[in-house]
């Protein structure tokens, strides 16, 4: 119960990145909440399971306290990429002892804001394998309650009532996010999710059982999140809805256990031609549409924007602040001093809209090792997830992990709390087993009692 209500807060509250939404202080005191009940009142065999995903959490959390330890004025001086800023620093407050960031501040905000991540992703890490389908259910059921929210926000027009953040794209379907790529690649991450519970269904079928049903309840969900995915107007986004379509046949057929008992039905092969038939025709229609994701990458293109122009200056930026890093959060400030007299617009750059270089930029060599580690735990869970025997919820996890990675080269979903902690919850699903729900006592009343964790 307690993790249900943390859900229903990072719903309301979690979809924006930008650290200076005031609400975002209810997510991070429910994390603790929510990390504190975990720990207290877990039964022995779960709590092990949720007490490694906070050691996961406290080695991320720590690499980032790192950089607030205070350093001697002459070593914080010789820092790459801190000479420009130590004269000014001595004159505004004298030479004294400052931590290795540049942004001491914003480098205690990114730390603050790993909570939710964390205390979602230990509740998930306890959940049972019955309570973990419940959670992908709730996956579901938001997608779609983002997307159906996201067709009012465009009914509604600019000035809808229905878009929850000041600062927001005011024309486009943001769902539950201030941001529409954030909402587009939520939205292609949920498809994978809804092939898994099409194909459990069709599995349990016996051979009188019809399939049709089940297929076309799935195909209008998953069509309907890709159509809203590409509405949004997000060019990766619409990649990613693309990509996640691919997936779906993939997912029912790839693993060598059979999914239909009757695959030679001569309705099946019709309601599969369907579906084909009906892809290609909303792929047509959507492509139509200059204002969506799809239209625009035929109209102006992939790299036609800020994204491509800043690379260059990315990279420099790298460059300079290698090995240490100029300090978690603080890109948006140092970027001010390195763009040129063309990059200057009415606007600011508030990330690097390429997480890799901004990982780079901010954390150093330190934060590309973590990095790295991550990508190879991910890398080795994926070849397990689709080999003989892994399940349909690591299959499912597996590939929305790799569109939510994909979507942090072009953008920064996985700072927005609710998406990396969904990253959280999939991560776990790819790489550890759920406990039994037979290892739990019956009349347990603590927070991972079957059927009360999610």
């Amino acid at each position: 119960m307690v993790t249900a209500l943390f859900a229903v807060l990072l719903v309301f509250t979690g979809g924006s990145s930008r650290g200076d939404v005031s609400f975002l202080i209810i997510p991070r005191v429910g994390a603790l909440v929510l990390i504190a009940l975990l720990l207290i009142g877990l039964p022995p065999r779960q709590f092990a399971h949720a007490a490694r995903m906070l050691a996961a959490g406290t080695i991320v959390a720590g690499l980032v306290a790192l950089q607030l330890i205070p350093l001697p004025p002459s070593w914080w001086a010789a820092l790459p990429g801190h000479a420009p800023y130590a004269t000014l620093a001595d004159q505004v407050a004298g030479a004294r002892w400052r931590p290795m960031s540049l942004t001491p501040d914003l480098t205690t905000e990114s730390l603050v804001a790993l909570l939710p991540a964390i205390a979602l992703g230990m509740a998930a890490a306890a959940a049972t394998r019955r309570q973990r389908s419940w959670w992908a259910y709730a996956i579901v059921a938001l997608a779609s309650f983002s997307a159906l929210l996201g067709l009012v926000q465009l009914a509604d027009g600019p000035d809808s009532v229905m878009r929850w953040y000041p600062i927001t794209n005011q024309a486009s379907a943001v769902g539950i996010f201030a941001n529409r790529n954030h909402n587009g690649v939520f939205l292609a991450a949920a498809i994978p999710i809804v092939a898994m519970f099409a194909r459990e269904r069709c599995r349990r079928l016996t051979r009188g059982q019809a399939p049709e049903p089940i297929l076309f309840g799935a195909g209008v969900a998953i069509f309907g999140l890709a159509a809203m995915a590409v509405s949004t107007g997000s060019r990766f986004a619409s990649i990613a809805a693309m990509i996640a379509l691919i997936a779906v046949p993939i997912q029912f057929f790839a693993n060598p256990r059979p999914v239909f008992a009757w695959r030679s039905s001569p309705r099946l092969r019709l309601a599969l031609l369907a579906g084909t038939v009906a892809t290609f025709a909303l792929l047509a229609a959507l492509v139509m549409l200059a204002g969506s994701g799809l239209g625009r990458i035929f109209n102006e293109g992939l790299g036609d924007d800020v994204r491509s122009s800043i690379l260059p200056t990315l990279s420099q930026m790298t460059r300079d602040f290698l090995p240490f890093g100029s300090g978690y959060g603080s890109f948006s400030s140092v970027f001010r001093n390195y763009e040129s007299f063309d990059q200057l617009r009415l606007t600011y750059l508030n990330a690097a809209h390429n997480d890799l270089f901004q990982l780079a930029i901010e954390g150093g060599l330190p934060g590309l090792a973590l990095l790295i580690g991550y990508i190879v735990a991910i890398v080795r869970g994926t070849i397990n997830a689709w080999r003989t025997g892994g399940s349909d919820l690591s299959r499912a996890a597996s590939i929305g992990i790799w569109l939510l990675l994909a979507a942090s080269l072009f953008d920064y979903p996985l700072r927005t709390p609710l998406l990396s902690s969904l990253l959280a919850v999939l991560t776990v699903w790819l790489l550890t087993t759920a406990p039994e729900d037979d290892a739990l006592p019956r009349d347990a009343h603590n927070l991972g009692a079957r059927g009360r964790g999610a």
